[in-house]
């Protein structure tokens, strides 16, 4: 009923997507490369450190991969791994598919979800592409959609994601490596999809 804001880091971002695991937050900051917060207190959110890098593409969303290792969706330069082991320190450790121009990431264990901002023939294909630890990338599964994928959410089995005017696309993850669509809802234009408590939330333009 009177929310307020408790606390706030100033930081200019371009990109407006933040990826929040435990008490960390993943800032995709557009053409300033990324940040890494603490915000175990709240009240006082802190910089742990953060990669701030100008020479790249335009840098769209983060995803955390396991082993310290944090993806970023860098436009141009294609989806870019960090091992952010020490976060005061990020240290680049790959660049997958330059000029991909990657738009939105989703990470379960080593697996990337991976979609395309900008494709001539309106049609993307989201990629799901294994990152090991130790050994070369690998795609392992496409689909195509008939547009792109503006958010995405990961529920039990499944992944919802926002397909713009297409409505909102489930996709069933029970094998990473092999999804499949499951369903589709028209929904109007939608942007935004979550999960809360067992139900999936769509934010649209429609009515």
């Amino acid at each position: 009923a009177n929310p307020t804001v408790v606390g706030s880091v100033p930081a200019l971002t371009g990109a407006g997507q933040i990826d929040i695991v435990g008490n960390r937050a993943y800032v995709a900051r557009g053409s300033a490369g990324f940040s890494i917060l603490d915000l175990a207190n709240p009240t006082a959110p802190t910089v742990l450190g953060g990669f701030d890098d100008t020479g790249f593409g335009f840098g769209y969303e983060t995803a955390l991969l396991s082993g310290n290792r944090l993806a970023l969706a860098a436009g141009s330069s294609g989806t870019v791994i960090y091992d952010i082991a020490t976060p005061a320190a990020p240290v680049q450790l790959a660049a997958f598919e330059p000029y991909s121009n990657p738009y939105r990431l989703l990470a379960v264990g080593n697996l990337l979800f991976m979609t395309a901002r900008d494709v001539p023939t309106g049609v993307t294909q989201v990629k799901v592409v294994e990152f090991p630890a130790a050994a070369p990338a690998t795609v392992r599964a496409r689909i195509d959609f008939d547009w792109r994928s503006e958010a995405v959410s990961v529920g039990p089995g499944h992944v919802l994601a926002a397909n713009g005017p297409r409505g909102v696309v489930m996709l069933d993850s029970l094998d990473p490596a092999q999804p499949a669509v499951a369903g589709r809802l028209p929904l109007g234009y939608v942007e935004k999809v979550g999960h809360v408590g067992g139900y999936g939330v769509v934010g649209h333009d429609g009515s």
